[in-house]
């Protein structure tokens, strides 16, 4: 049987269930964000995936992991509301449900609400197009970058940029080459002029993110390189 990928910051919480998961036959797979839980579910497929809500800053990523899975997405929080339930369902969650009395209960609930699910087909193409290096995801459909779980703010240029890097991480892109894949059209303006302040926007971008200058490397009178770790 799948596996049932659990994203909570709390390894108690996953310690005190686990037992009673694999008492079922149903081993757990434990990761602290939804962007490692998005790396996961890109390579293959889980039983469901149950997100504690009480500490996992889940919406900005839920509709990207709807669109990487076909797996059933359960939310699960100490509070519950209508709201709440609606604001998941409508990023692609499955279900909002309230922590229950016992681990058993919890259980109960989850197969019961799984049962519901398993009509969709595991055989349904999975068309998004995702890049991760280092903390850094790029969801190349959306136009969309994240660093952990929060998003990173960028322009369609400053995205393609980062892209570019990002897709030949560990190699130098000289300057023309960057421009070339990113600027379609040409400017009247010095070209270089207009990448330096891209990236100058870039790198204070991330910078005020992750607290670092060195994702990205300069390479004085050549160009850019994301190096690899």
């Amino acid at each position: 049987m799948l596996p049932l990928l659990v994203v909570d910051r709390d390894s108690n919480v996953v310690d005190r269930e686990r037992g009673a998961w694999e008492k079922r036959g149903i081993a757990n797979i434990h990761v602290t964000s939804m962007q490692e839980a998005i790396k996961l579910l890109d390579k293959g497929d889980y039983l469901f995936v149950a997100i504690n809500a009480d500490n996992i800053n889940y919406l900005p990523q839920l509709r990207i992991m709807r669109d990487i899975t076909t797996s059933p997405i359960f939310l699960i929080g100490s509070e519950f509301s209508t709201a709440k339930e609606v604001e998941a369902l409508t990023h692609g969650a499955d279900s909002y449900d309230k922590w229950r009395e016992t681990t058993d209960d919890n259980i109960e609930s989850a197969l019961a609400s799984l049962h519901k699910y398993t009509e969709r087909t595991s055989l349904q193409e999975k068309s998004i197009k995702i890049l991760y290096h280092g903390r850094v995801m790029l969801v190349l459909d959306y136009y969309k970058a994240f660093i952990d779980e929060n998003e990173l703010l960028l322009t369609k240029a400053e995205f393609e940029i980062l892209h570019c890097l990002v897709r030949n991480r560990g190699r130098v892109m000289t300057y023309c080459q960057i421009y070339d894949s990113v600027y379609p059209c040409e400017f009247g303006e010095d070209p270089t002029s207009i990448l330096f302040s891209a990236m100058k926007r870039i790198k204070r971008k991330i910078r005020e993110a992750i607290g670092t200058d060195d994702y990205i490397e300069n390479i004085r009178g050549i160009g850019y390189m994301i190096p690899v770790k």
